[in-house]
């Protein structure tokens, strides 16, 4: 029985139905993405991560769950300026149509004023037991 099982785990056609859904559920995404899932006042900011080019890093807290996210901070003069807006839009909308396994997501997203929040999930150690979740915020 066991090794009847482990056959059907790797059946190329469960493989193949799985990667037609995810194709599927992608598009839905793609061509109707969510509106506002969150606010800047869901999450405590606790410190800053690191930082780069277009601005920084922050751990994050979410009030209700407790859960932590990574809250990636962009300044928007240097995004235009860079000419990065169509990439910044194309990656929140990739991340907001994708949910595959290993594969970042978006979980959350909002708007603040000049801002715009995404949330996703990545893995963050050389295990891929633990995972933690991306906030990305773009002003």
């Amino acid at each position: 029985m066991g090794n009847a099982q482990a056959a059907k785990k790797g059946d190329p056609a469960d493989v193949k139905a799985l990667l037609e859904e995810a194709k599927k559920e992608f598009l839905e995404k793609w061509e109707k993405p969510a509106q506002n899932t969150a606010t800047l006042d869901s999450f405590d900011r606790i410190k800053t991560l690191g930082t780069g080019s277009f601005g920084r890093v922050m751990l994050v807290q979410h009030k209700v769950s407790k859960e932590y996210y990574a809250m990636k901070i962009l300044d928007k003069q240097k995004v235009v300026k860079l000419k990065q807006v169509e990439h910044t839009l194309n990656e929140k909308r990739i991340l907001q149509a994708i949910s595959f396994p290993f594969l970042v997501r978006l979980d959350y997203h909002f708007k603040v004023s000049e801002q715009l929040m995404l949330q996703t999930v990545v893995v963050v150690t050389k295990s891929l037991k633990t995972f933690i979740t991306v906030f990305i915020c773009c002003f």
